[in-house]
């Protein structure tokens, strides 16, 4: 799973709510399961700074999207 991905699972997950559980099982990380600890380690940095400021330390990545 590329970084790129991985961000955007994050986002996405902050925006929605999700918790670590859902997270695992759910369409995001289908066959990708072995990375939610990764995408959760990005979900806990946005939650520390905020989804602004989150967004904009990574968006060399996003602009990927």
């Amino acid at each position: 799973m590329k970084k790129t991905e991985q961000i955007k699972i994050a986002i996405i997950a902050i925006e929605k709510n999700i918790s670590y559980d859902d997270l695992y099982y759910s369409d995001y990380m289908y066959g990708n399961e072995i990375f939610t600890d990764d995408v959760w380690k990005l979900v806990l940095e946005c939650k520390d700074i905020g989804l602004l400021k989150f967004k904009t330390h990574y968006k060399e990545y996003l602009d990927e999207c």
